[in-house]
C-alpha cells in the first residue's frame, strides 16, 4: 500500500505526493453550496432587471427635461381667486361682558377660524388663550385651571371642547341662572 495512510478514524487516504488529497467535502456540502450561488445568481439576475427598469426610467425623466426646459422662463400666473391669502387670520378676541347670543357667536366664529386655519386639535387651546385679554378675569381664571390641571394631571391636555365647557360653566351659567352640580 504504497503512498496510502490510516488517519484518526481509520479511514484509508491517499498521499499528497501521488496528487490526491483528503477530501472533507460530501455530496450535501456540494449540494447545499449549489443553492446558495443558485440563490446569488437569482438576486443578481432580479438586480440586474431593475437596474434596467432604473435606466429606463432615468432616460425618459431626462427626455422629459429637456422638453420642459424650453418654458423655464415662463412665467406662470396663478389666478387670482387661487392665490393664497395675504390677509393674516387671527381667531376672534374673547368679549369679557357677553350673553349668550354673544358667547354662541363668538364660539362660532372660533370655530369657523379653526376650520379655516387648519388649526390641529392640540394647538386649538392655544390659539384661544391668545385671545384672553391678559389683565381679564378669563385670563386669570384660565391660568389657575391650567395650573390645576397640572397639579393633578400632568399628562392629559385639556382640548377646545373640554375648554368650551369650562367656559360655559364659568361665564354663561350664572348669568342665565343655571348652577353647576346642582345636587337635589
Amino acid at each position: 500500500m504504497d503512498g496510502e495512510m490510516k488517519n484518526d478514524s481509520g479511514k484509508v487516504t491517499q498521499d499528497m505526493d501521488q496528487g490526491h488529497c483528503e477530501s472533507s467535502v460530501d455530496s450535501f456540502s456540494l449540494d447545499s453550496l449549489v443553492k446558495d450561488i443558485n440563490k446569488i445568481v437569482r438576486c443578481i439576475g432580479s438586480m440586474v432587471n431593475k437596474f434596467e427598469d432604473l435606466n429606463k426610467r432615468v432616460q425618459l425623466m431626462e427626455k422629459k427635461l429637456k422638453k420642459y426646459q424650453q418654458y423655464k422662463d415662463y412665467k406662470f400666473k396663478i389666478p387670482t381667486e387661487e392665490k393664497p391669502s395675504s390677509k393674516v387670520h387671527i381667531p376672534p378676541a374673547f368679549p369679557e361682558k357677553f350673553d349668550r347670543a354673544v358667547f354662541c357667536k363668538w364660539v362660532k366664529d372660533v370655530e369657523l377660524y379653526f376650520e379655516s386655519g387648519c388649526v390641529s386639535e392640540h394647538e386649538k387651546v392655544k390659539h384661544v388663550v391668545c385671545t384672553l385679554p391678559c389683565d381679564g378675569e378669563a385670563f386669570k381664571w384660565w391660568q389657575g385651571i391650567q395650573e390645576l390641571s397640572n397639579t393633578v394631571d400632568k399628562i392629559h391636555v385639556i382640548k377646545w371642547n373640554e375648554m368650551k365647557r369650562l367656559v360655559i360653566n364659568k361665564f354663561l351659567c350664572p348669568k342665565i341662572g343655571l348652577i353647576a352640580n346642582k345636587t337635589s
